[in-house]
């Protein structure tokens, strides 16, 4: 045993005499750079990381990293039903509460760093390539996402604060998406981009119909293709990166979200309506056990296995979530028709888009009646994609124009919350931080 340990020792000896050496012509000395310099980020080789920050922030606020305007704004607006929370990818209780308060509006703060970096990207680009900003690639895709930034914070905000600045009416935030969106769309135009123009003048239709100008609106949204669809990628390199609505829902890890008595999923049992599918899971129903004791054998108790009522638009974790199509923007047609005394031709526009999705059309006498009809069917459109409770403040008269006709059914109503919120106040992080609140 001595000789073969010894031995072993011995054939050991050159490469430890190598590894020595080695360690010997090695430089450990470490030099720390520091903080990278600003000035980096004005070298055009940067500008394309400028533009996916901002893009990456967007998205971490609609529809990633664990609450966020997609997941929870689904709550408040009952787009689906909390089924069970574990604390990951779930939304507070406050939020359940539909009880908005400053110290759970951390996701404001998300909204409003997307809003910052992709503006700063633009005056940062600007103040780099100058005249040149129009012939960069990602001029474009850059101004749409100050538009859809500053869109999705005024759908969902009460007040708002820009940069450190005094409160402020959320619709500044419209002024802001429109103007960005006008810019996109004449960069869009000279370089014949249609999907990008077509994109600018989506999201300019949306942000209009805020801003009571449905002339305006209705003009841009006759200029979309039906068949238009403008979306944000979602990607599974980190889970912060994935789309949320679809791990939230997964088969068997969480199922925090049920479509259990929602609309969404009386319109897809009535109708088969692809664009709210779901699906009861398992497929076999519970059963009652019989007996003194009653127990089904399977170790579920008396009762079996509860089916999950699960969405399927999101099955996927790097699956978009859609910001502008050219269904929403024939139904701000529809709407503008109907403000303007013709709810025949808004029925119309109603029933063309059921047809091409292949569901029962809807019949009405009276102008009401279609007012209720538009409305669920933008709803069925935007559904589960972080634009629903901003479409339903806007009904009820939180934007320039008054509270709508069209009653909703009673698992959709907002107007029956005595001491609820329907919008997200100012953080208190913000609060506590800006000189200029009070």
């Amino acid at each position: 045993m001595h000789i073969r340990h010894l031995a072993s020792r011995v054939r050991r000896a050159p490469w430890l005499m190598a590894m020595v050496a080695g360690l010997a012509s090695c430089d450990f000395d470490v030099s720390n750079p520091g903080p990278v310099e600003d000035s980096f980020l004005d070298v055009e080789a940067a500008h394309d990381a400028v533009v996916n920050g901002a893009i990456r922030a967007f998205n971490t606020a609609l529809g990633t990293d664990g609450s966020n305007f997609s997941m929870c704004g689904a709550v408040i607006s009952r787009e689906w039903f909390p089924s069970g929370q574990t604390g990951s990818f779930a939304c507070s209780v406050q939020e359940f509460r539909n009880q908005l308060t400053p110290d759970q509006a951390g996701v404001v703060n998300r909204g409003q760093l997307a809003r910052w970096l992709a503006e700063q990207g633009v005056v940062r680009i600007k103040g780099s390539r100058a005249e040149r900003f129009a012939d960069y690639a990602m001029a474009a895709p850059l101004l749409l996402q100050v538009g859809y930034s500053n869109r999705m914070l005024g759908e969902h905000v009460c007040k708002t604060v820009i940069d450190g600045g005094a409160e402020m009416p959320f619709m500044v935030h419209f002024e802001r998406a429109e103007a960005a969106f006008t810019e996109a769309l004449t960069i869009a135009t000279a370089k014949n981009n249609t999907p990008l123009k077509n994109a600018a003048l989506a999201g300019r239709a949306s942000v209009r119909t805020w801003r009571g100008n449905w002339a305006g609106a209705a003009a841009d949204a006759a200029l979309v293709p039906k068949d238009f669809s403008y979306s944000t990628p979602f990607n599974v390199v980190a889970m912060t990166q994935s789309n949320s609505l679809a791990i939230a829902t997964t088969d068997q890890v969480r199922r925090n979200f049920s479509q259990w008595s929602t609309f969404y999923g009386d319109n897809f049992d009535q109708f088969r309506d692809p664009r709210t599918p779901y699906r009861k899971f398992p497929d076999t129903p519970f059963r009652v056990g019989l007996g003194s004791l009653p127990d089904l054998g399977d170790g579920r108790g008396a009762i079996g296995q509860v089916q999950y009522w699960q969405q399927r638009k999101h099955t996927r974790e790097d699956g978009p979530i859609e910001l502008s199509s050219g269904r929403e923007t024939q139904l701000i047609i529809a709407e503008s028709r109907l403000r303007a005394g013709d709810w025949q031709g808004a029925l119309a526009t109603v029933n063309e888009i059921r047809t091409a999705v292949g569901v029962t059309l809807r019949t009405a006498t009276t102008a009401e009646e279609v007012w209720t009809w538009v409305k669920l069917e933008k709803l069925i459109e935007l559904w589960l994609e972080g634009r629903a409770l901003g479409e339903r403040r806007r009904w009820l008269g939180d934007g320039t124009d008054g509270v709508t006709p069209g009653p909703l059914p009673a698992n959709l109503r907002l107007d029956d919350r005595s001491g609820k919120d329907r919008c997200y106040p100012i953080s208190q992080q913000e609060s506590e931080t800006n000189p200029n609140l009070g």
